[in-house]
């Protein structure tokens, strides 16, 4: 009897933990899963085509006043895990590969934990196959569950851009950009409000470049972008904060 008990006491905890991870998936490869995912995440893309639908076309006087949403927005971005609100781009809820920098428009670059699982599990998933043939964690099970219950999801759209153009080695013009948000409640596929930012490069640009690599013209249009780029990022977290309530906070 002490023998038994002894084995039993041996093995019991190594069949509890076989069979919790078979029971959560964690002895899944990432890509079998990824595959598993696919039809709720196909889903997921034809609501968001409806969200596009949704966001105004002209934004002449579409802004709202302030809409506090209950429960409360909850945005970190540096949480590494979602919460109950998602952001992405205007062109990415109808194609999740697009790439702004393609076209020389702005991306916000927020954490974008649906756009990425989107990117995944559809049929150009960028993934790398040592990343395919890891075993599916706890925090992948739980990232995916969290991001398909999302309740709001914030939408930035680039209404106009005026480029950056050197006119000289310490001059430039242009730089000036229009962006609206936009919060949806993806449970009731409802448009809770919206917003306009503007945001201009700043007048005085300090960049550094190295001589004989770097073009200085070249190195002063990307500063002067960037400036419009955190102008923009800081002004988009306010006003979602300022007119949804609850929390949008960047780094």
């Amino acid at each position: 009897m002490r023998v038994f008990n002894s084995v039993y006491q041996f093995t019991s905890p190594i069949l509890i933990a076989m069979i919790a991870v078979l029971l959560t998936g964690c002895g899944e490869r990432f890509g079998d899963y990824l595959v598993r995912m696919s039809p709720e995440f196909d889903s997921m893309r034809a609501k968001l085509k409806e969200v596009a639908a949704l966001i105004p076309e002209d934004m002449s006087g579409n802004s709202s006043g302030d809409v506090k949403v209950d429960p409360p927005m909850h945005y970190e971005e540096s949480k590494p895990m979602p919460t109950n609100t998602e952001f992405m781009m205007f062109k990415n809820l109808t194609d999740p590969y697009y790439d702004y920098s393609e076209e020389g428009g702005i991306d916000l670059y927020l954490t974008k934990h649906l756009k990425r699982q989107l990117e995944w599990t559809g049929d150009k998933n960028p993934l790398a196959e040592a990343g395919k043939k890891r075993r599916v964690s706890e925090n992948d099970l739980a990232g995916f569950e969290g991001t398909l219950a999302t309740r709001y999801l914030a939408v930035a759209r680039l209404e106009n851009f005026e480029p950056v153009v050197a006119t000289g080695d310490n001059t430039f013009t242009g730089g000036s950009a229009l962006m609206s948000g936009h919060l949806v409640d993806l449970q009731e596929m409802k448009l809770l409000g919206s917003f306009l930012i503007e945001a201009i490069p700043a007048q005085e640009v300090s960049f550094s470049f190295k001589q004989g690599f770097d073009d200085p013209k070249d190195r002063m249009v990307a500063f002067a972008r960037s400036t419009v780029y955190t102008s923009l990022r800081k002004q988009f977290a306010e006003k979602m904060q300022e007119t949804f309530g609850g929390m949008f906070a960047l780094r």
